[in-house]
């Protein structure tokens, strides 16, 4: 009985409670206010296999914090404001740190997508996990050049929707709303965007890593994960994490 236990919890890994604290984060200098975390947490680095670039893996660190000079808030050489987030493998150079997370893909990811493509509307992504299914991300919205800005777009009824089909298969088998606005102000360096797309907590399914941006200066990134989906649902936006530059 206790074989069969063992066994079940490993094909099936129990999903991630919602009430369990996930955090994101990455390494760098960031004004003090954007790296409010906790550093006891469980963290991961999600870093790229040095040989195979569509391979990552997911590597237990240590989170070490220390103060760094920060020009927004007037900083000089007597003085640092900011935080600096590093890690205790520093030969690492990870996509993302990921803090608390409970169910951990121990296996190598083929990463699904890597590209930091904007998901404009009318565009779709594809990506497939395993041979069964297939997922889509679908733009939707109507956008108008900016009249003062020319370099910026107005996307009114701006929305991003993963989908889920069989391959064999025409009819979409799940749908979700991922993420809605009801304007955006886009430009190329600054669109919701994927910045990642593989199976992070090892349930076979699809987790994504979005950019969320809509200003240049400012990233926005969000973890979806599909262990925390609520019934009926793909994924579940688990953790965000937004910083702004210089």
């Amino acid at each position: 009985m206790l074989l069969f236990t063992l066994l079940l919890s490993f094909l099936c890994p129990s999903p991630q409670d919602s009430n369990d604290q996930i955090q994101i984060i990455n390494i760098g200098c960031f004004h003090a206010v954007e790296t409010n975390i906790d550093i006891e947490l469980n963290w991961y680095a999600l870093v790229r296999d040095d040989f195979q670039p569509d391979e990552y893996a997911m590597k237990k660190v240590e989170l070490i914090t220390s103060k760094c000079y920060d020009p927004i808030f007037g900083d000089d050489e007597n003085s640092k404001s900011g935080a600096r987030i590093s890690i205790s493998d520093s030969s690492q150079n990870p996509l993302l740190l990921i803090g608390g997370l409970k169910n951990i893909n121990s296996e190598t990811i083929e990463v699904q997508y890597l590209n930091f493509g904007n998901v404009y509307p009318g565009q779709t992504l594809t990506f497939a996990t395993n041979p069964e299914n297939i997922y889509k991300i679908n733009g939707f919205g109507s956008a108008q050049q900016d009249s003062l800005m020319a370099n910026y777009s107005v996307i009114s009824d701006y929305k991003i929707i993963l989908e889920k089909t069989k391959v064999y298969e025409k009819d979409i088998f799940v749908q979700q709303e991922i993420f809605v606005a009801e304007t955006v102000y886009t430009s190329d360096e600054a669109m919701p965007s994927i910045a990642w797309a593989g199976d992070l907590d090892g349930d076979g399914k699809l987790d994504l890593i979005m950019n969320l941006t809509n200003h240049y200066n400012v990233s926005h990134l969000a973890l979806y994960l599909s262990s925390s989906a609520d019934e009926g649902q793909l994924v579940k936006l688990v953790a965000e994490w937004r910083t702004t530059g210089c």
